[in-house]
């Protein structure tokens, strides 16, 4: 599975960091969106949980990109 690491900051100073897959075959199964950010919440880092990985590789077969952080 390849994917980018991405970061941005925040209009009030905050690093966000986390990463975007895109599709293989874009637009495939017709959803009405390009792509989904799937943000978890839950404090820490985005790559010490795998909360989002099955639903991620999900949205890549239907052709949905993907960020998470």
């Amino acid at each position: 599975m390849l994917f980018e690491l991405v970061q941005m900051t925040t209009r009030d100073g905050v690093r966000l960091d986390g990463s975007f897959q895109a599709p293989t075959a874009p637009g495939v199964a017709g959803l009405p969106v390009d792509g989904l950010c799937l943000v978890h919440g839950t404090g820490g880092n985005f790559y010490s949980s795998t909360l989002f990985d099955s639903l991620a590789a999900r949205l890549l077969e239907l052709g949905c990109a993907g960020a998470a952080g």
